[in-house]
């Protein structure tokens, strides 16, 4: 499949703006084939039922190296030094903690 010959200006700026125009449009449908071929948003992961996301966090609220690991793929560090924690890991693990403690609550 042969693409269209491009048309270079003579002049330095048209020339700069026709490189940065041919980058953007490469960058584009490089990153739409990226999308196509990964499918919808694999970093939330594949759906889990509720009792392996269940059994998966008592594991990991009983391990305090994976707590750690887990906080620190969920935190961003500014320059400033400030500590900021993603709100949906945070709301993730109050829902499970409250789903654990109504769970003991209801058995104990």
């Amino acid at each position: 499949m042969a693409k269209d010959k491009l048309d270079i200006p003579v002049g330095f700026a048209d020339r700069w703006e026709t490189i940065v125009s041919e980058a953007t449009k490469h960058a584009f449908e490089t990153r739409q084939q990226m999308m196509t071929a990964a499918g919808k948003r694999p970093y939330k992961g594949v759906p889990i039922n509720p009792a392996e996301r269940e059994a998966q966090y008592m594991q990991i609220r009983g391990d305090t190296v994976a707590q750690t690991e887990l906080l620190r793929q969920n935190t961003i560090v500014k320059p400033d030094g400030t500590v900021r924690v993603r709100k949906g890991f945070v709301q993730s693990m109050r829902e499970m903690e409250q789903h654990i403690r109504k769970g003991s609550m209801n058995n104990g």
